[in-house]
């Protein structure tokens, strides 16, 4: 991270929910992701619930617990999509997901993802895949139980690493490009439709 974007978000504002989704999730923001996890604060839920219907983005609550609020956010028909894919559903077939509706799969992770947050229990690995995660790597992750991987970036990387670095600069740039225009004093408005994204046609490349 450069000493500028290290800088802006000390001095940023981290109660505004514009900087938390710039910090979480610019790169679902930005079109470089299918989702992203945004943790807020418990009062912040409404104020959630409002915004996003009027976007080009969908949300779901997942959890709430103590004074935290988790959410979904996602770009519905690319995740759908993501998820129709033959290996994609064989391993949420494999964890337990029999219903395969994008609404059914949500109700079902938000109850799990509930439990685990709250009653320490089983982590629901599925998670990986709502975030687009390749499915080797997740399936890396449960085999070597979170070690043994090539590379810890926005995920552990255990096959093809250098198609996952690739991600990793992309989320990074788009990261950088929302602090700097929320510093700036713009919204996720102004992010959603950054004129260097405007004319970008989303190209679903597996994450």
């Amino acid at each position: 991270m450069s000493r500028e974007m290290v800088y802006l978000i000390t001095n940023m504002n981290m109660k505004m929910l514009d900087a938390q989704l710039a910090l979480q999730c610019a790169p679902v923001l930005m079109n470089y992701k299918i989702s992203n996890l945004l943790i807020v604060e418990k009062e912040k839920i409404s104020q959630v619930m409002q915004l996003f219907p009027k976007t080009e983005l969908s949300c779901k609550l997942l959890m709430v617990s103590g004074e935290k609020a988790a959410f979904l956010i996602y770009r519905e028909q690319e995740l759908i999509s993501y998820l129709e894919r033959i290996e994609v559903r064989e391993m949420m077939e494999n964890f337990g997901y029999a219903r395969y509706s994008l609404e059914e799969i949500l109700k079902e992770f938000s109850a799990r993802y509930t439990q685990y947050v709250e009653e320490d229990g089983e982590f629901p690995h599925e998670m990986g895949l709502l975030l687009g995660y390749p499915v080797e790597d997740v399936a890396g992750f449960i085999r070597n139980e979170g070690e043994n991987f090539l590379y810890s970036g926005y995920w552990k990387v255990y096959t093809n690493l250098s198609e996952a670095l690739k991600h990793f600069e992309r989320y990074d740039q788009a990261k950088e490009t929302a602090v700097r225009m929320v510093s700036e004093g713009k919204n996720i408005f102004h992010i959603l439709n950054h004129e260097a994204f405007q004319d970008r046609q989303w190209k679903q490349v597996m994450i």
